[in-house]
């Protein structure tokens, strides 16, 4: 994303924010692992995420994998997707780790797919009485450790 340029909203679904135990897993076309990530929201059309690595982690990416645990595991495996943005969050950034954010689209899901990712919604997502009351993770800072 380039500062001072405006994006119109190209969403078919709205975003349901998460809890903090949803997590993604990305994969390359020959499976490779490429990076994992906090969700921040979900909807049955994608998602986005907050990671952190050196640098970009999820070119190339062609699945995911969704999973978490509250009451009960929830998995869902390799999942079709394409990263539409990829960008450093420059004020959460320090030292040679970057807090990166990415938004993902998913490919074309079968039913059976697309009814466990509203599965995994209604079990990770946050009513939105519960939003307006809760510190959004989008505000949260990860603060890096000397190992």
């Amino acid at each position: 994303m380039e500062p001072n340029t405006i994006y119109s909203e190209s969403r078919k679904y709205r975003r349901h924010k998460t809890k903090g135990n949803a997590l993604v897993a990305f994969f390359s076309a020959s499976h490779e692992f490429l990076s994992l990530g906090q969700i921040l929201d979900i909807s049955p059309g994608g998602l986005a995420i907050r990671y952190i690595a050196m640098d970009e982690q999820t070119k190339g990416s062609a699945k995911l994998e969704i999973f978490g645990s509250v009451g009960s595991n929830l998995h869902i495996e390799k999942l079709p997707c394409k990263v539409i943005y990829d960008i450093e969050l420059t004020s959460e950034s320090s030292g040679l780790l970057r807090v990166r954010r990415c938004g993902v689209q998913f490919g074309t899901l079968t039913s059976f797919e697309l009814s466990q990712v509203r599965e995994f919604i209604d079990a990770y997502g946050i009513s939105e009485k519960k939003q307006e009351r809760e510190i959004p993770i989008a505000r949260m800072r990860f603060i890096p450790v000397a190992v």
